[in-house]
């Protein structure tokens, strides 16, 4: 419901229909919500990112699936590459600058663990070899003295 309000409200803010590709990053980040945050008990990850690709593959076909629709997700594309709006601008920047860096700095220090070395006590220490050995019979040294 808060989805569709939302849809509602920037359609009749902007004064014409949300670009399909707008629409479709709507639907994925409402879908990774409720597969995260919602269902009860919640997902594990295991199950979780599945579901995201496939919410994400349905996504891209939809996007895919009219001709009208690829030329309007590329014309928005290019015009972001182009930086022909200020708000293009932006948008390119966030794209390849600020959500990179967040990515980065979110593994660097909030999902990679930092590495413990292994603990002295579990060390095993092994005897010395014996200097000789007797095999039918015979002595062979194995260490020099």
């Amino acid at each position: 419901m808060v989805l569709i309000g939302l849809h509602a409200w920037l359609e009749k803010r902007i004064g014409r229909p949300l670009p399909r590709l707008a629409q479709a990053f709507f639907v994925w980040f409402a879908a990774y919500g409720v597969f995260r945050y919602i269902i009860s008990p919640p997902l594990p990850t295991s199950i979780l990112y599945p579901y995201i690709g496939m919410v994400t593959i349905g996504i891209i076909v939809f996007l895919l699936s009219t001709d009208r629709s690829v030329g309007e997700c590329r014309q928005i594309i290019v015009a972001t590459l182009h930086g022909e709006t200020r708000a293009y601008r932006v948008t390119r920047a966030m794209a390849f600058v600020l959500i990179p860096l967040a990515g980065f700095l979110w593994t660097k220090f909030l999902v990679t663990p930092t590495p413990v070395g292994e603990p002295i006590e579990l060390r095993v220490p092994y005897p010395a070899p014996p200097r000789t050995i007797e095999v039918h019979g015979k002595t062979f040294v194995i260490t020099p003295d």
